[in-house]
């Protein structure tokens, strides 16, 4: 997740550590993933267009915009 450099390290660590220890509420049900309404597209401009969707009370729930292609 972070870049290769000695922070990034620490924090991809960190959140694998995360990751781990959230399994197990997950798997007992007491985490549950949010839905969720993604924008079509990316970039910068696409994160603008969600927020003012957003703002203007069009999108029902929490709003993803991807930044890049996966």
């Amino acid at each position: 997740m972070g870049r290769s450099s000695d922070p990034g390290k620490k924090i991809t660590a960190k959140i694998a550590e995360m990751v781990a220890g959230f399994q197990s509420h997950l798997d007992a049900g007491h985490l549950k993933p949010l839905e969720y309404h993604l924008i079509p597209g990316q970039g910068w401009d696409k994160i603008i267009e969600g927020i003012a969707e957003l703002e203007a009370g069009k999108l029902p729930k929490k709003t993803i915009v991807k930044v890049q292609d996966e």
